[in-house]
C-alpha cells in the first residue's frame, strides 16, 4: 500500500520517492499545490476504488493518513 500512494504522489511533486515516508506532508514537506493535492485524490480514489468526500480533504495531511483512510482506519 506504502509503495502505491509514493508512486501517485511523485507524479505530483520533484521530491525524490526514497524521501517520502509515513510522515511527509502533502503541503510543508512537499509544497502541494492544492489543484494537485486534488488531483491526486482523484488518483487516489481511482487506484483504490474508494470515494474521498471534499470535507475529509483536510484529514489527508501525510502519508500515514492517507494510508489509514484508504485502508478505512
Amino acid at each position: 500500500m506504502f509503495e502505491k500512494v509514493v508512486e501517485i504522489i511523485s507524479n505530483y511533486t520533484d521530491v525524490p520517492k526514497k524521501e517520502i515516508t509515513e510522515n511527509t506532508n502533502m503541503l510543508t514537506d512537499l509544497g502541494l499545490q492544492s489543484i494537485d493535492f486534488i488531483d491526486m485524490i482523484c488518483d487516489f480514489e481511482e487506484e483504490f476504488g474508494k470515494v474521498v468526500p471534499e470535507r475529509d480533504f483536510r484529514k489527508l495531511t501525510t502519508v500515514r493518513k492517507i494510508i489509514d483512510y484508504i485502508e478505512g482506519k
